[in-house]
């Protein structure tokens, strides 16, 4: 019983933290208008698009992959 009142805390608490958080008001940002003149036309852009990848033999260690 005690360890469901406890969470039910924790809920409530964590419920009340985020709404918080949420409901502070966030600055606008005004972005300027995206450039779109110039450069490559997109097909273009797209047929010369490549990746390169390098894969090393050495093995990760456990904490890496953790």
């Amino acid at each position: 019983m005690r360890n469901n009142l406890i969470l039910i805390l924790i809920f409530f608490f964590s419920f009340f933290l985020v709404s918080q958080l949420l409901s502070e008001e966030k600055e606008i940002l005004k972005l300027p208008p995206p450039q779109t003149d110039g450069g490559k036309p997109l097909m273009q852009c797209l047929k010369l698009r490549q990746s390169n990848r390098e894969f090393s033999t050495e093995k990760l260690p456990l904490q890496t992959l953790s």
